[in-house]
């Protein structure tokens, strides 16, 4: 008896037999071709490695916030109405007042995007009216400016985040 099964419950591929050669026999055809495949890298960085730094450069409430976000990420990418992760960072940074130097310094050095990624979704936020900035002097330079949740955007609930802001972009 071989069954091969396209998806599995776990979500990935599966293949079973009662013949014990089949797995010797599938792993000595793919093998070599895994072993001979060229690397490649991903510009993502992993998930545990936006968490451990955002924890640190940004804050603990932020951390927190994209975790409930993602605990609800299969729901949300259900939906049409799905933010990028560069919105969904400036939105809880925004609920938190968080500088925005901060968090696009954080996503640049992270890999997630370049500052002007969230430059231009900074200002596509605003144009919308979920944030707004103010300016934080300081004693040298150019003032850094603060983002700040309209009321709509503090109280939105973080599982319908997506559906509840996406519509006003």
């Amino acid at each position: 008896m071989i069954e091969i099964s396209s998806r599995s419950p776990s979500g990935k591929h599966s293949i079973s037999s009662s013949d014990p050669k089949l797995v010797p026999s599938v792993y000595g055809e793919f093998d070599p071709r895994f072993e001979a495949a060229e690397q490649y890298h991903l510009r993502t960085p992993h998930l545990s490695v936006v968490k451990e730094t955002l924890r640190e450069k940004i804050g603990d409430d932020v951390a927190d916030e994209l975790t409930e976000v993602l605990a609800h990420a299969e729901e949300i990418s259900n939906s049409n109405e799905c933010l990028s992760i560069v919105e969904v960072m400036l939105i809880l940074t925004a609920r938190n007042k968080v500088l925005f130097y901060d968090v696009s310094k954080w996503g640049e050095d992270t890999g997630i995007a370049s500052k002007a990624t969230f430059s231009r979704a900074k200002s596509a936020l605003e144009d919308a009216g979920l944030i707004e900035t103010e300016k934080v002097p300081l004693d040298i330079g150019r003032p850094r400016l603060r983002l700040i949740a309209t009321d709509e955007l503090a109280t939105a609930d973080l599982k319908t985040l997506s559906t509840e802001i996406r519509s006003s972009l």
